[in-house]
């Protein structure tokens, strides 16, 4: 749909609802500033458009039939946006200050390009990262939020909202041209070099299992970021989550049935709920991890 089409469906929504409002096209027309014919004619297009009978004529004049009802709840959408537009004030919506966030490098790694994004809508806004190994205490007032793999302790914060992060195996393209891919776990576990996290032994006893009975472990670490550099240069292979994996150029997925997922927590102060920085941050947040 051109630009020319957008604004004569809009303009027939807006005929129609004044209809349905006035009761006649003549009232209408007083309403709207329209001529008469001009509101009947949209009206018409609008039917067309649609396949369906959208007013009738009555005693009572122009009233609308059950479709026409259900048009106009999307035209009543339409009067409610251009409201909100017509009285957008600039200075409510230009949010300023710092936002302290605690996080592990891991889930940081994959937060940071829509950090950037956030910080082309909210230039105003100074994000200062603290990198923590899942410490989410906040009595200190060290973080106003904080993004954790493990649940925080009972103090003054708000867990706000529990999310699921998925894992999987994943290589290097030059590891997978050097040594070929796994045909299978025990190929795997005989004949590969493997990169861990030490923390992974600890979260799953399913790759704890298997880890043990690696033959070849080439390197672990305390460090997400570090484990995905050992991954990039193609040191083995390792666990790493699925949504940041799968968009890593160089990586290749290997789908041998291991399916490896941990919860991670969003939380907040209570009393910081409706600062509109947080707010809008937490929210944004919100919509990055129901992703991952």
């Amino acid at each position: 749909m051109n630009i020319h089409d957008k604004v004569t469906f809009i303009r027939s929504l807006a005929c129609l609802s004044g209809t349905i409002e006035a009761g006649s096209y003549t009232k209408a027309a007083q309403f709207l500033k329209m001529d008469q014919p001009a509101i009947s004619r949209h009206v018409k297009k609008l039917e067309n458009l649609l396949s369906t009978k959208l007013l009738s004529q009555t005693s009572r004049g122009m009233t609308p039939t059950h479709e026409g009802k259900e048009i106009n709840k999307y035209a009543k959408k339409f009067d409610a946006l251009f409201y909100e537009l017509q009285n957008y004030s600039l200075d409510k919506h230009c949010i300023s200050g710092r936002i302290r966030i605690s996080i592990t490098d891991g889930i940081g790694i994959y937060l940071m390009p829509h950090l950037v994004e956030f910080q082309n809508i909210y230039p105003k806004v100074c994000i200062e990262i603290i990198s923590t190994h899942n410490e989410t205490d906040l009595k200190g007032r060290k973080s106003d939020i904080a993004i954790s793999y493990q649940y925080p302790a009972n103090d003054d914060s708000l867990v706000l909202k529990q999310y699921e992060r998925k894992f999987g195996l994943f290589a290097s393209k030059s590891y997978i041209k050097k040594f070929g891919m796994p045909k299978d776990i025990n190929d795997l576990l005989d004949n590969h070099y493997i990169c861990n996290r030490q923390e992974y032994l600890d979260n799953w006893n399913e790759w704890k299992e298997l880890y043990a009975k690696a033959k070849h472990i080439a390197a672990s670490f305390d460090s997400s970021n570090l484990l995905i550099q050992a991954t990039n240069n193609g040191l083995g292979i390792s666990i790493q989550p699925l949504n940041f994996g799968k968009v890593q150029n160089n990586w290749i997925y290997l789908d041998m049935g291991i399916t490896l997922s941990h919860p991670c927590w969003v939380v907040s102060h209570y009393d910081d709920r409706e600062t509109e920085k947080i707010k809008v941050m937490l929210n944004y947040i919100h919509n990055i991890m129901t992703n991952i």
